[in-house]
């Protein structure tokens, strides 16, 4: 089964989970936009801290300059490429170090297609 709810449907669901706890830590992997559709947002007005990570350059550096968390420029992969360059592949908004991840015509029109 799959679910898929809205943002403020899954900030409700997180109060209702984390209650009003101390605020706690997070980490954010494939961050992404800063604040439309952050995993994270959200908790960070709640007072928690983090770390984001998130491949692509220029939504680490928009990060950086919105939200407080500390934000990693970096893609995860396994142990046997450490140490390897490896291409970033994009479609849109989303990113993967396996060309082959994407579904053709999965970004929303308007956004660029695959390049590498």
């Amino acid at each position: 089964m799959t679910a898929i709810f809205s943002y403020h449907v899954e900030n409700q669901l997180k109060e209702e989970f984390f209650g009003r706890a101390t605020p706690g830590f997070f980490v954010e992997v494939g961050a992404n936009n800063p604040v439309d559709g952050s995993q994270t947002w959200h908790l960070e007005q709640l007072g928690w801290d983090g770390v984001l990570i998130e491949p692509q350059r220029d939504l680490a550096e928009r990060s950086r300059q919105q939200r407080r968390a500390k934000v990693y420029a970096v893609a995860c992969s396994s142990p046997a490429d450490a140490g390897k360059t490896m291409t970033l592949n994009l479609a849109g908004f989303l990113s993967s170090l396996n060309p082959g991840f994407f579904i053709p015509d999965m970004a929303p029109p308007g956004w660029p297609k695959f390049r590498s």
